[in-house]
């Protein structure tokens, strides 16, 4: 039987082998971590969750020459990821992935960052292969500048366009692999000086640029036969030598050729068209004319090519009374603007009837890149043609007017294309159409309902119909208002036919037909 005092003496022996026991522990971890403060050959920073506690000396030297003031994980990831990157974006928190061993994915020697548990924190550590007179540090940024050496030694020797570097007299110290294939596409030898290889020239550039910077354009032809490449040059001079930087720009020269060439031949077209041509840019400025212009409207040529403004091309056109005096001409002048963008909407067109007698369309049409296209059409033949057969007609209908009879005419496609005034009284109920919307189908209708019977009408609706004689047989219509009518109908030529309407007691009239030259 145990009793409290032997309880008690068991308890604090207990105790006391468990607090000795923690402090040989921790006497035992503090023997085997070295303290990170002291100058060592090796980079460590000491983490307490995501904040940075404590660092090395040489730790402390490379956050300096990367210029990081603070004092967490991602500051130290942003120094680390550019030869690490791997390194893990956020401090880890299971001790199941830890130690964690990361090399370097850099050029040269594969260096080593160890991350690892001490108690609850963490060590990074940056382990590299130093040279006698460097440390850590000094030895990590040695490897960034290495690589970044590399890298734009690689990016300049694969370059798609020659790259080279020349000195103030002009010979060449250096150059990419493109500048080299160029030298042997162009059929020269490499030089061989003092027992050296050295790099001809392919460009014909100056020695030395007098400015700065300079922009040369300038061709290189391959071997005889071959084609000729053109290329933008840029040279940038420094104190002792002159980088140069060349742009293929055959897509361009060739596009400038086709370009000329199109040019050209819409010149040659232009310079053929009877109608006069005048194109202004999106500034309105006169940029294209053709012959045509000229002779249309008596600009001189060189006010055309010394590039006039829209309201400067239209002042000369009302100087040289070229179009028709507006009421004001002040307030017109004023709405060229809208006389312009109805032009770029393809929608203005005018007649222009001139003090001379002439008569001028005018119609504006949209161009590309906001241009405008103004055409000078010269039609006095066709409005003189137009205003002639309008009289024509209008004396054809008073002759028709004046025969008493009742005429009606229609064409080979049976629609009405004359009637006179005495056709109009005997018909005055027939609706007003256009002439050439009514045919003879509906004027038979028409007068069917006039009629006493159809009888009538169906045989001249038979003898329409027939090819026979120029003269069909006359038929007799019985109105329903008691008179009697005669309608003869002659056939003309060309399939047209003419109706006469008379009395049953009248005789239909005798024409005489003029054949005239």
């Amino acid at each position: 039987m145990m009793y409290f005092i032997d309880v008690v003496y068991v308890g604090a022996t207990a105790l006391l082998a468990s607090g000795l026991s923690y402090r040989l522990l921790e006497w035992q971890s503090k023997k085997n971590l070295p303290p990170v403060t002291r100058v060592e050959p090796e980079t460590v920073f000491l983490f307490e969750g995501d904040r940075l506690i404590d660092t090395s000396d040489c730790a402390e030297q490379l956050l300096a020459m990367h210029h990081i003031e603070g004092r967490r994980w991602s500051d130290l990831r942003s120094v680390l990821a550019e030869r690490f990157p791997n390194f893990p974006e956020s401090a880890p928190q299971s001790a199941t992935v830890l130690p964690m061993i990361i090399d370097s994915q850099d050029h040269g020697r594969a260096s080593r960052i160890q991350i690892e548990q001490v108690r609850t924190r963490l060590r990074v550590s940056l382990i590299e292969r130093t040279e006698e007179d460097e440390n850590t540090a000094e030895r990590y940024q040695r490897r960034i500048w290495e690589g970044q050496v590399e890298t734009l030694r690689n990016a300049t020797h694969h370059a798609p366009y020659p790259i080279w570097q020349s000195d103030k007299n002009g010979r060449i110290l250096w150059a990419n692999t493109a500048y080299e294939d160029l030298i042997t596409a162009c059929g020269h030898s490499f030089e061989i000086e003092d027992g050296a290889r050295g790099l001809p020239p392919v460009f014909d550039l100056p020695a030395s640029p007098t400015l700065h910077r300079h922009r040369y354009r300038t061709s290189v032809t391959l071997k005889p036969g071959q084609e000729v490449l053109w290329y933008d040059v840029n040279s940038i001079r420094e104190d002792h030598f002159t980088m140069h930087y060349a742009i293929d720009i055959n897509a361009v020269v060739q596009g400038e050729a086709a370009q000329r060439t199109f040019v050209q031949t819409l010149t040659k077209t232009f310079a053929q068209l009877s109608i006069g041509l005048a194109i202004f840019d999106r500034k309105r400025v006169l940029t294209l004319f053709n012959p045509a212009l000229t002779d249309l409207t008596h600009l001189p040529p060189g006010f055309l090519s010394n590039r006039p403004s829209l309201h400067s091309f239209f002042d000369q056109l009302r100087n040289a009374q070229i179009m028709p005096e507006p009421r004001s001409y002040t307030e017109w002048r004023d709405d060229l603007t809208e006389l312009a963008n109805a032009a770029a909407d393809g929608q203005y067109q005018e007649i222009w009837s001139l003090p001379s007698g002439q008569t001028y369309r005018v119609s504006g049409r949209p161009h590309p890149d906001g241009a405008i296209a103004f055409l000078f059409e010269d039609v006095s033949a066709e409005v003189s043609l137009s205003r002639q057969f309008r009289t024509d007609m209008e004396l054809n209908q008073a002759v028709l007017d004046l025969i008493p009879q009742p005429i009606a005419l229609f064409s080979f496609q049976n629609t009405l294309q004359f009637r006179n005034q005495a056709y109009r009284d005997l018909w005055a109920d027939e609706p007003h159409a256009d002439d050439a919307e009514v045919s003879i189908i509906n004027s038979l209708a028409h007068w069917c309902r006039h009629s006493q019977s159809d009888a009538g009408f169906a045989a001249m609706a038979e003898g329409l119909a027939h090819d026979g004689p120029i003269s069909l047989d006359q038929t007799s219509l019985r109105l329903k208002d008691g008179r009697c009518l005669r309608v003869m109908v002659d056939r003309l030529p060309g399939g047209a036919h003419m109706l006469w309407f008379s009395d049953a007691e009248s005789r239909k009239p005798r024409l005489e037909l003029v054949k005239t030259a």
